[in-house]
């Protein structure tokens, strides 16, 4: 017997580690609750270590590879979603995607969870002490906080903030105007958009969105479709909303429980297991420093200024840079030894030991 994906491809080593981790789980709880290991007992070492010369045959065969975490989106590919027209206010199907990319991003979920249950009620409003309105998510069960007596407090307490500096983007904007263009009838949260390509859609019209929910598989691939239609040269699944969400946070300096208080993440380690992944930014910059090894850019290219865009992705501009930031940095550091120095002269312009006299002259440059 052989296990194989829904495609025919081989699964990875972690997930047949974790297709017989489940297989023990249902042996050994209610309502079978059988007294042996398939893992540990040694009636079925044979049987683990066939699994394992199987595993290790695949491997060398190159048909086998470990397991691929889900890849953060760039801030270029949400530009490029924005300009393709899969993000925005303006239809229905860019404001439906764009709210729940919303929802996604700022709360760190899961590609496939609770999605489809979703209703209005689970968006709930508040505003801050100084009068920002903000929106959070109503508690619902979750891989890791289920319920039941042996789960731990979910202690992840987002909020989506509204944005005053860039309106037209703004989140809080965005989530009160879908719900505004919502069909009543229709209880679910994420409902069908109307074919806004007829001549039958009017976008003054006050329902935006068919007495229809989105399906399950709809809603578990509407990042890939998105990707797909923007172009994108990386195909994304809903997954890597979460693994984005995780690499900003962490890329701005955040500490990991202020992390899992966004994601509901059970530990640091599932944190850091995002953070140790590099980007295909810090890929691309890697990529280049052994370029310019073997082969060092020309002086024209080298001297060239550095302007890196959506549409050029240069390798060398992107090695460029981040040197250029690495010589900013120094560049400051030395400044402020020059100024500390500058003040320590101006501080200390004179003064007496035994009897002697000294005085201190700031060197003009």
């Amino acid at each position: 017997m052989e296990a194989r994906t829904v495609s025919g491809q081989h699964y990875s080593r972690n997930s047949m580690k974790a297709i017989r981790a489940g297989l023990e789980r249902y042996l050994t709880q209610a309502p079978h609750r059988k007294a042996f290991s398939i893992i540990r007992d040694k009636v079925f070492v044979p049987s683990n270590e066939a699994l394992d010369s199987h595993l290790k045959s695949l491997a060398k065969t190159g048909v086998l590879s470990s397991t691929k975490h889900k890849q953060a989106l760039e801030r270029e590919d949400v530009e490029q979603l924005f300009t393709a027209k899969q993000l925005g206010n303006d239809t229905p199907e860019s404001l439906l995607q764009t709210a729940w990319f919303y929802l996604m991003l700022y709360f760190g979920r899961r590609g496939r969870e609770n999605q489809r249950n979703m209703v209005k009620e689970d968006i709930v409003f508040g505003k801050t002490a100084n009068g920002l309105e903000y929106v959070a998510l109503r508690e619902r069960a979750t891989k890791n906080h289920p319920g039941g007596l042996r789960d731990n407090e979910d202690n992840s307490q987002a909020v989506m903030c509204e944005w005053p500096d860039n309106p037209e983007r703004c989140p809080v904007r965005c989530i009160k105007k879908y719900l505004e263009k919502r069909n009543p009838n229709c209880p679910a949260l994420w409902q069908k958009p109307r074919n806004y390509s007829t001549g039958k859609f009017n976008e003054n019209d006050a329902v935006w969105y068919c007495n229809v929910p989105l399906g399950k598989n709809t809603l578990e691939n509407l990042l890939g479709r998105m990707s797909k239609k923007a172009g994108l040269s990386t195909h994304f699944t809903s997954h890597c909303i979460r693994a984005t969400s995780v690499t900003i946070l962490k890329a701005a300096g955040l500490e990991n429980s202020r992390v899992r208080s966004v994601t509901g993440h059970k530990s640091d380690a599932s944190i850091e297991s995002y953070n140790e992944r590099p980007t295909i930014q810090q890929q691309v910059q890697s990529s280049a420093i052994v370029s310019n090894f073997v082969a060092p850019a020309k002086a024209s290219q080298a001297n060239a200024p550095v302007r890196v865009t959506a549409q050029s992705r240069s390798p060398l501009r992107a090695l460029q840079q981040n040197q250029s930031q690495d010589e900013i940095r120094s560049i400051n550091q030395q400044s402020n030894v020059g100024a500390q120095q500058t003040n320590a002269a101006q501080n200390f312009s004179s003064g007496t030991f035994q009897n002697c006299t000294f005085n201190f002259y700031g060197q003009s440059a």
